[in-house]
């Protein structure tokens, strides 16, 4: 098991996206109701007269997430139980160090020695 930027920081994302994308933008208490959750799971469409939220929406509430239940970037070392936390991976507050994580650690992995129209989509990706 391994949690490390870019998935880090998406673990919180994927768990407030309710919250960010299907909120009725006429609510203010933040809350998701049980029928518009059934209209986005259940029929795949939004609600009728569904309101998108009138403001932007930004990291916050992945904060208000960490804040409560924090997890340091890191890897099962040797199998179960066995997770330590790798000092040298970004945390969640630092955008520009999972950029750079993601593009020096994950896409060299993935794409040791890319050529041709894969090179040029990935830089064209990562700029």
């Amino acid at each position: 098991f391994t949690i490390v930027a870019p998935r880090l920081f998406s673990a919180y994302s994927e768990a407030v996206n309710p919250i960010n994308m299907w909120v009725d933008g006429r609510q203010d208490d933040g809350q998701l109701r049980l029928d518009h959750a059934r209209s986005f799971f259940e029929a795949a469409r939004f609600p009728d007269d569904f309101h998108r939220a009138a403001r932007p929406m930004s990291a916050d509430n992945e904060a208000v997430v960490h804040a409560i239940h924090p997890i340091e970037p890191g890897a099962n070392i040797a199998g179960v139980n066995t997770y330590t936390v790798d000092r040298n991976a970004p945390r969640l507050d630092d955008k520009c160090g999972i950029f750079e994580y993601h593009v020096n650690h994950t896409l060299r992995t993935l794409y040791p020695n890319p050529t041709g129209n894969l090179l040029d989509a990935i830089r064209a990706n990562i700029h």
